[in-house]
């Protein structure tokens, strides 16, 4: 499912940060993927990647080293396809492409019908630096976002979750509280937020719009922080922190569950990536 926060202020020259995001992957635990590392070249990106056969490739957040990031959130559908196209090249194609971010986003609607439900975030760091937003759920055409603070998990940014509602004023404090502080006391903190697990099962939209699991599974999907029985083998698996300061200094934190998954233990690593944005188109 997947939840993302993000403050995009571009043009952010001292003191805080041009972009903030924090991300969690929700995804079943024995699906295979790859910890977050630069692949590919001209430019690098940075992420995790999905493993799974037929799959493979596809990732759920990542930045490439000329400052474009993408980010994608599942949209609570009651059926699914199931054999529908991998969203996670969605990003993948993005971080590797040229075209600005609105431009990529208007191509997808004549083949969004081919993806199950999906929220979609392009960004970059350029001279006309950008954020633009798709749903292909969505009647409204792609869109740019103005900079500021949003919260984009598994619904339509227009109608959000509680658990969204709940977050965002986290988030916000975090911003105004430790932005300008200590990196590591921002970071420890936008790692707690990602691991709030106060559930909202109660929640309207989560009925509404369903999922084909079993009601004490769909009630985990209602907290920000995603926890099921274990019998699911389903949940929060991925933590990342991405900051771009003024000087467009990048720092990427995954905390990921080592594989293969102990339901009975948890247990996580963490790695950290930091560089320059290297280039621009």
């Amino acid at each position: 499912m997947c939840i993302v926060f993000l403050k995009f202020d571009p043009h952010r020259k001292s003191g805080g940060y041009k972009i903030v995001m924090a991300a969690n992957r929700d995804e079943f635990f024995n699906r295979p993927t790859k910890s977050a590392h630069f692949w590919g070249e001209n430019p690098r990106v940075l992420s995790g990647v999905d493993m799974k056969p037929g799959k493979e490739g596809g990732t759920w957040v990542g930045m490439a080293e000329n400052g474009r990031l993408s980010a994608i959130t599942n949209i609570l559908q009651s059926s699914p396809v199931r054999h529908a196209k991998g969203r996670g090249y969605l990003i993948t194609d993005f971080l590797r492409g040229n075209q600005t971010p609105l431009a990529y986003l208007e191509n997808l609607p004549e083949e969004g019908h081919g993806f199950n439900a999906f929220n979609l975030l392009t960004m970059d760091l350029s001279e006309s630096a950008s954020l633009a937003y798709y749903s292909n759920v969505s009647h409204d055409a792609p869109e740019i976002l103005p900079p500021g603070q949003y919260v984009v998990s598994n619904s339509l940014l227009q109608t959000p979750l509680q658990k969204t509602i709940h977050g965002e004023k986290i988030f916000q404090e975090l911003l105004q509280d430790k932005e300008e502080g200590d990196e590591d006391s921002f970071i420890r903190g936008l790692l707690k937020l990602l691991d709030n697990s106060v559930q909202f099962p109660n929640d309207p939209l989560v009925a509404l719009e369903g999922t084909p699991l079993p009601e004490m599974v769909r009630d985990g999907f209602s907290a920000i922080c995603v926890r099921t029985p274990k019998e699911a083998n389903y949940g929060t698996r991925t933590n990342t922190v991405v900051l771009v300061d003024g000087d467009n200094h990048v720092t990427f934190v995954e905390k990921t569950l080592k594989v293969p998954v102990d339901v009975e233990k948890f247990e996580w690593e963490v790695n950290k990536f930091e560089f320059n944005v290297r280039q621009f188109y």
